[in-house]
């Protein structure tokens, strides 16, 4: 590739050099061997803003090791409106609307009414060493690789308090950096709709180098002949040079296995739960109805705080050594007095929050924002956490 200056790179192990542009590129010619009927010449769009992706920028393909616990072929089912992502499907699509539940994945179909084969499940371990930072599988209680997730028990639904005092609830999802993966989303070339059933692509599932939760949104323009879910991975976009064109919105998308449950969200109509495709494979993932958020000048996920006390105070030599103790709380189940500086509506709520670390020992006067910030403080900034708020009482 030449005629582009380098703005930002991004690279998946020894898979593929995803390099974002700034200025317009040239882009191998189409293969003409390639049967599935997308047009892209790997040019930005209006405005000369946009990525270019040819086969030339990957050195291999492959997908993450899905394991034995993987067994079996189908797909998610759909929700059965309680939140929870099933195990088995047979059909369905995903409406990428920001309403619905999980769908399945088909069965048969695709360009050309080519017959595809079921998929294997995408086995999904939020809690490997290694991949966890306050759930890591040890002596805990914790699900095993593959197992569905309960967010609505503790220790995931945490109970604590607003600005002022109010008794908030959010989901602890674990530790996540403010740099966001990609999630690649199909539009048409008009930019204003998309394909109807298209799934989200995904790159990276929890394990995988550069997993967030925390997408950044990028369009992948198509013409209007277009097949719903033709396009199931990023290999797929390299292969028949796609423009590609970068937005500033992030969204909160945690991968789950199946099976996993959510029944509170930001809107009260409880969690979303949703697929993707994840190098070929469908894989869930919930939203929690928030508005999506805006990458800052630096391109990252913008932050709010938090200030918690944990069961083990932190030291000033490691203090993410806390974490995993979890969060001081009292009373069955436990509340924390831990202490949200915004919530939702509010112009400086995100869910990434930086956990401010007081003394436990003050933990009975910590009340509301005010008593937090009087708290004494032991480690500012000690992680960034994904703690979305979804109910406030």
């Amino acid at each position: 590739m030449t005629g582009h200056r380098q703005t930002r790179g991004v690279r998946w192990g020894a898979k593929l050099i995803l390099t974002f542009t700034v200025l317009a590129c040239s882009a191998p010619a189409h293969d003409p061997e390639r049967n599935l009927d997308i047009e892209g010449d790997g040019e930005a769009g209006d405005g000369g803003s946009g990525t270019d992706v040819s086969s030339a920028e990957r050195s291999g393909s492959g997908g993450a090791d899905q394991g034995a616990a993987a067994a079996g072929k189908g797909g998610l089912s759909g929700s059965d409106g309680s939140g929870s992502i099933g195990a088995a499907a047979t059909g369905g699509t995903d409406d990428l609307s920001g309403t619905g539940g999980v769908v399945s994945e088909p069965g048969a179909g695709g360009a050309g009414g080519q017959s595809v084969e079921p998929p294997t499940p995408v086995l999904v371990d939020r809690f490997a060493n290694g991949t966890g930072t306050f759930f890591v599988r040890g002596s805990n209680a914790l699900p095993g690789p593959g197992a569905a997730l309960d967010l609505d028990v503790e220790p995931f639904l945490v109970a604590l308090f607003g600005p002022s005092g109010q008794t908030v609830y959010c989901y602890n999802l674990d530790v996540q950096a403010r740099d966001p993966a990609f999630a690649y989303e199909v539009v048409f070339e008009d930019g204003a709709s998309s394909p109807t059933g298209q799934r989200l692509i995904f790159d990276e599932v929890p394990g995988d180098a550069g997993y967030s939760d925390f997408r950044r949104i990028v369009e992948v323009r198509v013409t209007d002949d277009y097949e719903p879910n033709t396009l199931r991975s990023v290999d797929d976009l390299i292969d028949h040079e796609l423009p590609l064109e970068p937005t500033d919105r992030v969204v909160n998308q945690p991968v789950v296995p199946p099976g996993s449950r959510a029944r509170f969200s930001a809107d009260g109509e409880g969690a979303a739960p949703r697929q993707a495709w994840y190098r070929g494979e469908p894989v869930g993932y919930f939203v929690f109805d928030e508005p999506s958020l805006t990458l800052t000048e630096e391109k990252l996920v913008p932050v709010a705080s938090m200030f918690a006390a944990f069961n083990e105070n932190p030291n000033a030599e490691n203090p993410l050594l806390a974490l995993p103790s979890g969060f001081f709380g009292d009373g069955e189940p436990a509340r924390t007095h831990n202490v949200l500086a915004a919530l939702p509506g509010a112009g400086d709520y995100s869910p990434l929050v930086s956990l401010q670390a007081y003394d436990n020992s003050e933990f009975s006067n910590v009340l509301d924002l005010a008593s937090a910030q009087g708290a004494t403080l032991l480690a500012s900034d000690v992680a960034m956490l994904n703690c979305p708020v979804v109910a406030v009482e």
